[in-house]
């Protein structure tokens, strides 16, 4: 327990990941090192127009992406851990209310 938002849901012992420890998982992968907060991964590499986003570009919501953060697959497309509680998933980009800019890592 440290005090976080997974405590308030009762996830503290719980395994798995949040939408921004997703990012640092995928990148990890690629030898890319992240910040564990959306919000200073929205800053960590080159921003782009969300509608010139590619695949393997991350997507933000919330003032400077600081509520949510996902993986663009392309087609219309993400991975994203949702909310507590809910699992890993593709589904379709919410375009409600996302940032101006996506954020790429990866030329």
């Amino acid at each position: 327990r440290d005090g976080g938002v997974a405590d308030s849901h009762g996830d503290y012992s719980k395994v798995g990941f949040d939408c921004s420890g997703l990012m640092v998982y995928s990148f990890a992968a690629v030898g890319i090192q992240l910040e564990k907060y959306s919000g200073y991964q929205y800053t960590s590499g080159t921003q782009v127009p969300v509608g010139d986003a590619q695949r393997g570009d991350m997507l933000f919501w919330g003032a400077g992406g600081s509520s949510h953060v996902a993986l663009y697959l392309g087609d219309g497309t993400m991975l994203e851990a949702p909310q507590s509680g809910d699992v890993v998933k593709v589904s379709p980009v919410r375009w409600d209310g996302i940032e101006p800019m996506a954020v790429r890592m990866i030329e």
